[in-house]
């Protein structure tokens, strides 16, 4: 027999488990929101999977929210089949407009008033009246029609399988926390290992130990050093006041000579009559002054005569000196002192001219380091004090010297060294004259002492460590003199004081220290 679609109100129609019972008024609570249905909560297959093969539709267009919408199930009535195809409301998620539109109508025929009459649709037009009796409604009218537009932004629409953004996010913050609960929990575990590590430490070693060194003053011996050339002892150029004849040479370049050699002959006839004919201008001269004061003569003319005396009797007097100096001895040249012959300008025939140089002789049996040293250490050298020479060509040899003079003047004007002239004895005549040479100079001070291991960074920002009343002061000192491993301070400590010599690098200033030992 075929029915119209409807039973009776007291005979419920067999049903499947997952098919909602009809026209039953319920809260469903799905993906995209809450809303009223025409039938009852939907029953999922046992393995809760919202999969559109296993869920059932009614006839009002009850859809999937993860989905797209699929064809209603079989109806448990006969009719005519809805017209209408069923549409996915096209508003957000959780908002009235979700509603079924076909549950007006059963609303409104029990009495429970309608949807439109709530303030979520209140800015919406109702729908015209519903049936009396809803079993008179038409199938085909109770199909799901297009709800109304609500305002506000429009939402993606989910799809199958994709995940709940508040889900993600949930996860996300959830990984953040761990990571952030992970570095603190590192960073504490951190500063407990070095608690530990420095409270093991001062509890292993409560007090460094140390020994002690005792400042005391003491000579120490440092060089100043500096480049130089040397020079002979003694040199000369030997020279005739008068232009002479030169019979012979009687030395050559390089021999060494003894004092009262003679050197160079000369024409001794010339000599006298030099002498002779000096002597007769010098005369002449006087005469004629005393004349002009005879006669009363003009001072211009006095004056004149004044100046034509006083050189013809310099003449005359060279000529007698040289004569009769011991360089000069029946027209001989003589070596006033031993050495030797470095340079010879005449040879014999030859007419010397007046006060030119005939030769030179040097004695080398001794030699002048002129060496220049610098200005800053000008103050450490005296004169007297030992030094040691070294020449270029052998540095392995070193000759033993004297400081004899300290130019008060600068050789080289506007430079940052003053020269100083070191006298050398060179018996056998191995240093030669302008040798280049390198000289140091002793210099000895009287200093506090300390030893070079007490000593933190000495070339520059020197620090010791003083022992006082159980702890260690650092103290900033100046190093002055290096004698081999002693330092002498020129400024921070003094006499008597006790300087930490061992266990110094591992302290810090005013930390208290146990003393193991201490060196005098």
């Amino acid at each position: 027999m075929q029915s119209d679609g409807r039973e009776g109100a007291g005979t419920p129609a067999t049903t499947s488990p997952y098919e909602p019972a009809p026209y039953e008024q319920s809260q469903t609570t799905g993906g995209s929101g809450v809303g009223y249905r025409a039938g009852q909560e939907r029953n999922y297959p046992p393995n809760d999977s919202p999969d559109a093969s296993s869920i059932r539709y009614d006839e009002y267009g009850a859809y999937n929210s993860y989905a797209t919408p699929a064809p209603p199930s079989t109806p448990r009535r006969t009719g005519a089949p809805a017209s209408t195809p069923l549409q996915r409301p096209t508003t957000p998620p959780g908002s009235p407009d979700e509603l079924v539109p076909g549950v007006d109508a059963v609303l409104a025929a029990r009495g429970d008033g309608s949807r439109w009459s709530t303030p979520a649709y209140a800015p919406f037009a109702a729908p015209a009246a519903a049936p009396a009796d809803v079993d008179e409604l038409p199938t085909a009218q109770i199909a799901v029609a297009p709800a109304p537009t609500h305002p506000g932004p429009p939402q993606p629409a989910r799809t199958r399988g994709a995940h709940k953004p508040t889900s993600a996010r949930r996860a996300q913050n959830a990984r953040r926390r761990l990571l952030t609960r992970i570095g603190i929990s590192a960073a504490v575990v951190l500063v407990l290992i070095a608690g530990i590590a420095y409270g093991a430490q001062k509890f292993l070693n409560p007090t460094p130990k140390v020994q002690l060194y005792v400042v005391k003053n003491q000579e120490l011996t440092s060089f100043v050093g500096g480049g130089g050339l040397t020079y002979p002892a003694q040199a000369l150029d030997i020279i005739y006041p008068v232009s002479a004849t030169v019979e012979t040479v009687n030395v050559q370049v390089g021999q060494a000579v003894k004092s009262g050699q003679a050197l160079i002959t000369l024409n001794s006839a010339d000599l006298t009559s030099q002498l002779q004919q000096a002597l007769a201008s010098y005369q002449a001269a006087q005469n004629y002054l005393s004349s002009l004061y005879a006669s009363g003569a003009s001072a211009s003319l006095i004056a004149q005569a004044q100046s034509q005396v006083t050189t013809a009797k310099g003449r005359y007097d060279a000529l007698n000196a040289q004569l009769s100096s011991s360089t000069y001895s029946n027209g001989n040249i003589i070596a006033p002192f031993a050495g030797v012959i470095t340079a010879i300008n005449v040879v014999p025939g030859s007419t010397a001219p007046a006060n030119s140089a005939l030769l030179t002789l040097q004695n080398e049996s001794s030699v002048v380091v002129r060496v220049q040293l610098p200005l800053e250490q000008r103050a450490q050298v005296q004169v007297g004090q030992n030094a040691e020479v070294d020449p270029d060509a052998t540095p392995s040899e070193t000759f033993p010297g004297l400081v004899s003079v300290i130019n008060p003047a600068l050789t080289n004007v506007g430079s940052d060294t003053f020269e100083v002239w070191i006298t050398v004895s060179n018996p056998n005549l191995q240093l030669l004259v302008g040798e280049s040479i390198y000289a140091r100079i002793s210099v000895t001070e009287t200093l506090p002492v300390v030893p070079e291991l007490s000593v933190i960074n000495p070339d520059s920002d020197s620090l010791v460590f003083v022992y006082s009343h159980g702890r260690a002061h650092a103290r900033s000192v100046i190093v002055g003199v290096r004698d081999l491993d002693r330092f002498g301070i020129v400024s921070g400590l003094t006499p008597g004081e006790q300087v930490i010599l061992v266990g110094q690098y591992q302290l810090s200033d005013n930390e208290p220290v146990k003393v193991t030992g201490i060196q005098q």
